[in-house]
């Protein structure tokens, strides 16, 4: 059609591509002004006997005028029946041309002669008018006219009559059918001029007698009729679930309905099973038209990452009959490579990647000679085949050409070195569809993306670098067509395929969770139900409070811990619910997870728990026998040692009365004063300590490592992870210029965690300002480090100033177990070297890396 005023939409087709979705539109809104706007919504039936077909259906004519000056109108027409366009009339030749080919037939010859003429007379009329009505009010130019006429036919034969008049796209006029009269809708000088033009015009009142009566309605049932398999037509849906991430603490769930015919469609989002009612977190954008006579839409549900609860896209349509397509959302699967450079200067480059398929490492790039080492060994077969062993043998290749690209930018901008560079490419593999990426990262921010469906680069920043470095990797049209093939065939499909069939066992692999639950007593008037997952995988997991059965809703009271991972590739969470003591209520902890299926893990926590705690407390010079019962959670009887005697520890009767019966047995309480101060503490102890004194005595080393996050543009966090310590007692302290940073709300430090080997792990995080100017290090204290500090400093170790240089210098005379004044240990490179004894020591043997 040559209608060109359309309503234009950006419609996002997913995170790499924009779809531009252009909507005939312009007489809606006077369409509505004129209160048939229900005839639009295309309500359809059975057909009828006698070839009719149900539901109420509309014929409109649109017409369009752009008055340029005095002597130019440009005018274009269309003619609808509901959504099907019947035909157009074509501004250069002044004709009708059919778009249908069934319009044409359904009328004879003489009557499209009479209404072609009609329309012409009406539109040679119209600009007339217009333009002098224009001249005499002095109406500026240029103004656009818009008109919209009709007729509605409804299931029980009668009929309505419309028209409407818009001006600069305001309503104008409307038509009073029954009494043939046109209304204001705007009371100005210009409209009341024009209403008196067409009250009194002959051909407009010979236009409007032919519109509204029964010619109308009746060419209508004629189009109908022949137009009959166009208006029945259904066209099935096609549905597809992905994810949008907004930020770290939301996921914006998208199920994208498109292909389907007639409009009406209902599409709902399913949470375990249940219907999503309307809120905040849901939204549908409008119905909108595809290029092929079919329609789109999508409906957003916003949840919180790794919420536990099930998602489907529901979708029904007449399309579809009485079923509904359901399109299930799963956790998508991540095949991703990074790639992290550090350039200290123009001649140095130290590149270390790694390669990861969810959260599973598959293989990792050695920094010194960037050989590849694979962490299964079905990695290395699904990397043994056709294109991935071409792809593998020339990565080396494009190591290079990444170290020259980053050198040849430095010298062309303003950036200094040291910098640090990061790559990461890979495919977001969802249930029915995929997704590339490959982004660089500048100095922990974004910078550019590749943007594989558009097949260009784009800046992530507003800076003259990124601008620059886009520009300039989109010169080479080869190597973005290589990329493109590279992340959305060789990643995303044929590489995705083999890893997935060599190593199902390993990626589909499912770990039962294991749920403990017990209480902390914080105060007399606070109870802290805790609810202890682990050993579950893959993460996913749904951990919930149920009071009295039903789901206790997140509040201040409830706490839950973030997804740690445990040593064996599984993980755990805490989730902790604050109640009063003797509230009455029913608790109980539910745990969801795939490797349950439709079953749900259901531990109860029972109030009348009685707990014994029985021991020794062993000091250097002595020790403390101790007995203690517990019920509900807390302190309810002790046995004091020393005076052989119970005492009550709740201020209640039942605890009174219980130590009081426990006290009436004298022997009994003879015997537990030998049996914890002779046999526990001393004799017990002895063969404990001489036969476990190795186990007893352990001490294992702690690594650790600093990253970074960045939540946001003007904040970095810090993050100094430490594991594998035994025992549990452990100082980590962040040091700012050398200084220890004090106790406030930028330092924050995890609890200290078990992992599944019987070692330790925590973490202490620093909230920054990026580029702040200072020096970092993350000093940790452990008793099998001795009187040594384990230092891990943040940023480059290669340009420290005088101050910072001197701290290190001390650390890495304490290797050597000598005085920095005596000998010259220096560091270079990340090694502690002691140059008089030419001995160097690899700072990794004791954690010590550079970032």
């Amino acid at each position: 059609s040559s209608f060109r005023h359309y309503n234009i939409f950006l419609v996002e087709k997913n995170d790499l591509e924009v779809v531009i979705v252009v909507e005939r539109a312009p007489h809606l809104s006077l369409a509505r002004s004129c209160g048939f706007s229900s005839a639009f919504a295309l309500n359809m039936g059975s057909p009828r006997k006698g070839g009719e077909t149900a539901g109420t259906f509309t014929i409109q004519l649109l017409q369009t005028t752009t008055f340029q000056n005095t002597s130019f109108a440009d005018t274009e027409g269309l003619g609808l029946l509901e959504d099907i366009e019947l035909g157009y009339f074509d501004k250069h030749t002044w004709s009708i041309h059919f778009c249908q080919p069934w319009v044409r037939p359904a009328l004879p010859r003489a009557d499209w002669d009479t209404i072609e003429n009609l329309i012409k007379n009406h539109l040679r009329e119209f600009s007339l008018a217009f333009n002098a009505v224009a001249m005499q009010m002095d109406v500026p130019y240029p103004f656009v006219v818009q008109c919209i006429a009709g007729c509605v036919l409804y299931p029980n034969g009668t009929s309505q009559g419309f028209a409407c008049v818009g001006y600069n796209g305001q309503d104008f006029l409307s038509l009073n059918i029954k009494h043939v009269t046109w209304i204001l809708s705007q009371d100005t000088k210009f409209s009341r001029y024009v209403q008196s033009f067409f009250q009194n015009s002959t051909v407009f009142t010979e236009l409007v007698e032919i519109m509204f009566n029964e010619t109308c309605v009746d060419e209508m049932k004629i189009f109908l009729h022949y137009g009959r398999a166009a208006l029945e037509r259904q066209e099935l849906p096609v549905a597809t679930v992905f994810t949008h991430i907004p930020s770290l603490d939301q996921l914006l769930l998208v199920c994208h309905v498109t292909g389907f015919y007639p409009r009406p469609i209902s599409v709902a989002w399913l949470r375990d099973g249940q219907e999503v009612p309307p809120g905040p977190a849901l939204n549908s954008s409008p119905i909108l038209p595809n290029a092929d006579l079919t329609y789109q839409l999508r409906s957003v549900l916003a949840v919180a990452p790794r919420d536990g609860h099930s998602y489907v896209c529901r979708v029904r349509h007449q399309s579809l009959g009485t079923r509904s397509l359901l399109v299930p959302w799963a956790e998508p699967l991540v095949i991703q490579g990074l790639l992290t450079g550090l350039f200290a200067n123009i001649s140095s480059a130290e590149l270390s990647a790694v390669a990861l398929v969810g959260d599973i490492p598959i293989l990792t790039l050695h920094p010194a000679n960037w050989s590849i080492h694979f962490h299964w060994p079905w990695v290395s077969q699904a990397a043994a085949e056709g294109d991935t062993k071409k792809i593998i043998s020339q990565y080396k290749i494009a190591l290079r050409s990444i170290i020259s690209f980053v050198h040849d930018t430095v010298q062309q901008t303003e950036e200094h070195y040291p910098l640090v560079v990061q790559f990461r490419a890979g495919c977001v593999l969802y249930p029915n569809t995929s997704q590339p990426f490959l982004n660089i990262g500048l100095g922990g921010r974004d910078f550019v993306d590749f943007e594989v469906d558009k097949q260009r680069w784009e800046a992530r920043q507003i800076s003259q670098v990124a601008e620059l470095v886009s520009k300039s990797l989109n010169k080479d049209k080869s190597v973005i067509v290589f990329l493109e093939h590279l992340l959305s065939i060789w990643v995303c499909k044929s590489n995705f395929l083999a890893l997935k069939r060599y190593g199902r066992e390993i990626l589909e692999r499912q770990e039962l969770p294991v749920a403990t639950v017990f209480t902390r007593s914080p105060s007399l008037d606070q109870l802290l139900l805790v609810c202890h997952v682990t050993g579950f995988y893959p993460r996913p997991i749904s951990v919930a409070w149920l009071r009295d059965g039903q789901e206790v809703p997140p509040g201040p009271a409830l706490n839950s811990s973030p997804i740690l991972p445990n040593a064996d590739l599984t993980y755990q969470l805490r989730s902790v619910l604050a109640v009063a003591p003797r509230d009455g209520h029913s608790y109980v902890c539910r745990v969801r997870h795939q490797s349950l299926g439709t079953r749900s893990l259901l531990v109860p926590w029972d109030p009348l728990v009685v707990q014994f705690r029985a021991g020794c407390v062993l000091y250097p010079n002595t020790s403390q026998p101790f007995l203690n019962i517990g019920l509900g959670g807390r302190d309810f009887v002790d046995f004091e040692v020393d005076k052989q005697r119970w005492e009550a520890r709740q201020i209640s009767q039942v605890a009174e009365l219980v130590s009081k019966s426990l006290n009436k047995d004298k022997s009994v309480i003879v015997f537990l004063e030998h049996l914890l101060s002779i046999w526990v503490c001393k004799s017990n102890f002895l063969a404990l300590k001489r036969y476990g004194r190795e186990i007893l005595e352990r001490q294992e080393l702690p690594v650790a490592t600093v990253f970074t996050r960045s939540p946001s543009l003007d904040q970095l966090l810090l993050v100094c992870h430490v594991t594998g310590f035994y025992p549990r007692p452990i100082s980590v302290a962040w040091l700012r210029d050398g200084q220890e940073v004090p106790p406030g709300p930028a330092l924050n430090s995890s609890p200290i965690l078990p992992n599944a080997d019987l070692t330790y792990q925590l973490r202490s995080v620093l909230a920054v300002a990026p580029r702040d100017g200072h020096s970092y290090v993350c000093r940790v204290r452990h008793q099998s480090l001795g009187t040594r500090s384990l230092l891990v400093p943040w940023g480059d170790l290669t340009t420290l100033d005088k101050e910072k240089a001197e701290v290190l210098k001390d650390f890495c005379a304490s290797l050597f177990n000598v005085k920095s004044s005596s000998y010259a240990a220096q560091v270079e490179k990340g090694k502690c070297r002691d140059w008089e004894h030419k001995d160097p020591r690899p700072t990794e043997r004791i954690g010590f890396k550079t970032i």
